[in-house]
């Protein structure tokens, strides 16, 4: 089973949102853990224990909401244009990956930025890994320089 990098993005999104609410979870588990410890160690009672199952719990949710708290407002103070930036993201990628065009952008390091998928299906790499690369890691010798002339020519073009 095959999943889009889309799909990937979304589940990572969902997972660092849950992310303070399962540490929680789990800071409020090794609480437990520890005040039973401490309480068959005979450090305090049972209404020790449960008080502090009850302060650990409390502290674990104060924490989580308040790190849910601040990405938020972090989020809404980013303004429309940055919160607008995953989804953007998302659309190109889904464009790269099912467009028939094979095509590309450079840098004018001479490294690929991005690629359609056709166009590295065309040059014989693997599906996603174009970016980064240069064209001495996609072209044959024999081809480098006239791509090397197109690129000269492409960077002193005016507008």
């Amino acid at each position: 089973m095959s999943s889009s990098p889309a799909a990937g993005e979304r589940g990572r999104r969902r997972f660092v949102a849950a992310a303070p609410a399962l540490a929680a979870l789990v800071a409020l588990v090794l609480a437990g853990g520890l005040a039973a410890a401490g309480a068959e160690a005979g450090w305090y009672g049972p209404r020790g224990e449960a008080a502090l199952i009850v302060a650990a719990g409390a502290v674990c949710a104060t924490l989580a909401g308040l790190a849910t708290g601040i990405r938020r407002a972090r989020r809404a103070a980013a303004g429309p244009a940055a919160r607008a930036e995953p989804d953007r993201h998302t659309q190109a990628e889904t464009i790269l990956r099912h467009t028939p065009t094979a095509f590309f952008v450079k840098g004018v390091d001479g490294r690929y930025q991005m690629a359609s998928a056709a166009f590295e299906r065309a040059q014989g790499i693997p599906v996603g890994t174009a970016a980064g690369r240069l064209d001495r890691e996609v072209y044959s010798p024999e081809r480098l320089a006239g791509i090397a002339h197109r690129d000269r020519l492409v960077v002193a073009a005016d507008g």
